[in-house]
């Protein structure tokens, strides 16, 4: 119990600095960050001409990652190869750019691409050229990006991860009911530029990705900034700069270097590289609603992947709580994540809902200083940080 000088002494603190202690915000303490998603949205896919049909595969239940990150969609590897065997045609070239540089992909005849759902509902797209690469960038058959979402609403249903399953993911014609727990985020889509091309380079599919709102903090410090919302991430990314506004330099020194705490491989478009690991005490996601979303202990990548994109918000987040069922015996923070882009080109109403674990759903006032009495409590207490690496490949 604090003493009533203490109460005093943090009064002072309060009316020093904070003047505005007397507006409260209010959020949703969700608990730790598990520090890499459990799963991430897959769908199957098919190749196919379609006046006469025919069909030239991949088989039709390999696995592509269903990815808000991606501008286009992608076959690599041995379901590049399946396409080939069937007469796939190739018919330019197209420079991509990801989180590990830039890379030369092939790109396709016009074919009608065909996806399906968990439960096996096809989606087509028509008339489209896809890009392709022989050899395998990441660990999924492909990728399906942004064009398979936009004017459209999709669902990822995350109980079955409850019993160690994998997530679910469907496509309804309208956005499904909440289940009382529901917090609805922005979403901002950016037509996001093609990086620089040959002359004459043929353009593939392509579609706006969206972006959000996040505040990255650490200590008393916080910063406020625009981060892509991505379903093709494991971990969550901040850009050096972010890092450095949000506190995370702990020893002062303006750099980042004393902060990493080991290397992680990271694979995707552009191939693969390393990238430090490094720690923040809070991510905070502001709702529709007024209420912040605020994960804890965060394990984040350190990579500068764009001077306009301040970092990446991954399925980490999202999946979140699972891990821990094996001692707490409820699953996760969310139970279902739906991203509604269907608003016939009104982008000002474009939204990721999360339904909420309503085991979670408490919501507490937070006093404008909190963050500084957090501070001051953490500084005898010794931040919790997890020994040696993650599960990330």
């Amino acid at each position: 119990m604090l003493s009533l000088n203490r109460l005093l002494s943090v009064s002072a603190l309060c009316a020093l600095f904070c003047p505005q202690a007397s507006v409260a915000a209010q959020h949703i303490d969700l608990g730790p960050s598990t520090g890499i998603a459990l799963d991430q949205p897959r769908v199957a896919v098919e190749v196919y001409i379609p006046d006469p049909e025919q069909s030239l595969g991949p088989e039709f239940f390999n696995t592509y990652l269903l990815d808000t990150g991606s501008q286009s969609i992608l076959a690599q590897a041995d379901a590049y190869a399946d396409l080939a065997d069937s007469g796939y045609q190739v018919e330019g070239s197209f420079y991509e750019q990801g989180v590990s540089g830039t890379i030369e992909f092939d790109v396709s005849a016009v074919y009608s691409f065909r996806f399906a759902d968990t439960d096996g509902l096809p989606y087509v797209l028509e008339d489209l050229r896809m890009m392709s690469h022989e050899t395998m960038l990441c660990g999924f058959d492909g990728i399906v990006g942004m064009p398979a979402m936009v004017d459209r609403t999709t669902s990822m249903d995350l109980r079955p991860m409850e019993d160690a399953g994998l997530m679910e993911v469907h496509f309804p014609e309208a956005l499904p009911e909440g289940n009382g727990h529901r917090y609805s985020i922005p979403q901002q889509l950016v037509d996001w530029p093609a990086p620089p091309q040959e002359p004459g380079a043929l353009m593939p599919v392509y579609a706006p990705i969206p972006f959000m709102e996040v505040t990255l903090g650490h200590g008393s410090q916080s910063v406020a900034g625009t981060w892509l919302t991505d379903t093709g991430a494991q971990m969550n990314i901040v850009s050096t700069a972010f890092a450095l506004s949000a506190g995370l330099d702990e020893s002062g020194d303006g750099s980042l270097e004393d902060e990493i705490l080991w290397y992680e491989q990271i694979c995707g478009v552009g191939g693969t590289t390393p990238a430090p690991v490094i720690f923040a005490d809070r991510l905070v996601v502001p709702t529709a609603e007024g209420v912040d979303l605020v994960w804890t202990d965060i394990y984040l990548l350190l990579l500068d992947i764009h001077p306009d994109i301040d970092g990446v918000f991954s399925c980490d987040p999202l999946t979140s709580g699972y891990l821990e069922r094996l001692w707490t015996g409820q699953y996760g923070y969310f139970e279902q994540v739906h991203f509604d882009f269907s608003l016939d080109g009104d982008d000002t109403n474009d939204m990721m809902y999360l339904d909420m674990n309503g085991a979670f759903d408490n919501v507490v006032p937070e006093p404008g200083c909190l963050v500084l009495l957090g501070a001051v409590s953490a500084a005898a207490l010794p931040v919790r940080r997890r020994k040696g690496r993650s599960a990330w490949n």
